[in-house]
């Protein structure tokens, strides 16, 4: 693997939606003597930072920072507060820039503070607002053997690029390292520097729906005397991930999701020493999910269970899609989750795995974990609603967008109804869906 030795972190600005073009002001003219009224102005209202709320994501793409590799970066602004995840793929040799979830190799995750500046050349095609970034974190997370050999050889290094081990030689497979403090990393990551950049958002179709997109500013162009990018990218953009708008035929897809359906006992999500036991429940635009996790002795789900977690959910029922295949679109925002670390033969082990007061050391795809918390007790429900790294992790409080399918099957003679929700190691699109169905469904109990 060849890797680049510079970082092109182009900075991940939006502009305002255009409006209205401004009035001239002037007169109307009018017949001699008669009163001439000014034409009133349109005042636009100044950019804030609300106007970058929510995620934006690239579409998969040929990665300039890893050779050979595929990318997609997301960027979540909250407040005064951008994070950027950026995930370079594996390849797929018969269907590249396809950036499938199963295929991840590294993933880099960055957090910064912003200031927000004036918009300048209003009403022109080289509108921008200008945005101050100032990086405070930087996580990686290796996902191969191949990234992790590479991290741990102490002959890659900066040199190569800025994606390496920065000296450590325990990087595991797959979970995460804060590099912040490093000093190397600090200076390849420009952590705690300002970085003066500019953004701009239009409108474009995709997909035959009206979107938001990100023009991201061009890093390598003029600057003006502060050094300030004065120009923005036409072919690097990002789009909002946007809510779902409620289907005309709710009520009908109420009906058939009604009640409770229940998964068989499966690979743990994330974590593939664990197993789980899993069942949704849908009431009108409420979703409740009960998983319980195994280790891996209890092959049936039958032994005794390490924890339980339990979520809530609004629901919006969006479209049925009837191709690619037969589906109905939804969104669901979790509004609560919590979980009961249970009393077993190793219940010490994972309550003091809980009880890591670094999140960063945790698995990366494993959703459940003590989040930073340190007062994790055996036998108590513990609401991790409120933490920022569970907000964050879980999307709580904000809307995801999913997929679902329901089907009949023939069971022992008898017809069963079966869901299948977006299949979370596939390929999602620009808006975040899942483009795929998970391949084993739940039954309606």
């Amino acid at each position: 693997m060849k890797l680049n030795n510079k970082l092109q972190l182009g900075t991940f600005f939006i502009s305002m939606l255009m409006l209205t073009a401004c009035g001239d002001g002037g007169t109307i003219s009018s017949t001699p003597g008669t009163l001439q009224r000014p034409i009133a102005r349109v005042v636009r209202p100044p950019v804030t930072l609300q106007d970058l709320a929510g995620s934006w994501s690239t579409v998969c793409k040929t990665s300039n920072r890893l050779m050979g590799y595929d990318e997609q970066d997301v960027f979540t602004f909250t407040g005064n507060r951008l994070a950027t995840t950026k995930t370079f793929f594996l390849r797929d040799s018969s269907a590249p820039q396809t950036c499938a979830h199963s295929n991840e190799a590294l993933i880099a995750r960055f957090t910064a503070n912003l200031s927000i500046g004036a918009t300048v050349n209003l009403g022109t095609s080289s509108e921008h607002t200008k945005l101050d970034i100032t990086r405070t974190t930087v996580i990686l997370g290796i996902m191969t053997p191949a990234i992790q050999r590479l991290f741990v050889s102490s002959a890659h290094t900066s040199a190569q690029s800025i994606y390496n081990g920065y000296g450590l030689n325990n990087w595991t497979l797959p979970n995460w390292k804060d590099i912040t403090n490093i000093a190397a990393a600090r200076e390849n990551f420009k952590i705690g520097e300002p970085e003066l950049d500019i953004f701009r958002i239009s409108i474009s179709t995709i997909n035959g729906m009206s979107s938001k997109v990100l023009q991201m500013s061009v890093r390598s162009g003029n600057v003006d005397s502060d050094g300030r990018p004065i120009s923005l990218l036409n072919n690097v953009t990002s789009t909002l991930q946007q809510t779902m708008t409620q289907s005309s035929q709710q009520a009908g897809q109420s009906t058939g999701l009604s009640g409770s359906w229940k998964y068989p006992c499966t690979a743990a999500r994330g974590n593939p020493f664990y197993y789980q036991l899993k069942t949704l429940t849908f009431d009108n635009n409420k979703l409740k999910t009960e998983i319980n996790i195994y280790d891996n002795s209890s092959l049936e789900c039958a032994g005794s269970i390490l924890y339980q977690v339990e979520s809530d959910a609004d629901l919006v029922l969006g479209d049925e899609i009837t191709f690619n295949p037969r589906h109905f679109q939804i969104g669901i925002k979790t509004t609560k989750v919590a979980i009961k670390l249970f009393q077993h033969q190793n219940s010490a082990f994972t309550l003091s795995t809980f009880n890591q007061s670094n999140f960063y050391n945790t698995r990366i795809k494993d959703p459940y974990n003590g989040y930073g918390q340190t007062n994790w007790q055996l036998n108590e429900w513990k609401d991790i609603s409120d933490v920022p790294a569970a907000i964050a992790k879980l999307h709580i409080g904000t809307e995801v967008p999913d997929i679902l399918q329901i089907t009949t099957t023939t069971i022992n003679n008898a017809s069963r109804q079966v869901i299948k929700m977006g299949n979370y190691l596939g390929r999602f699109d620009i808006n975040g869906r899942p483009s795929s169905l998970e391949s084993e469904g739940a039954l309606l109990q």
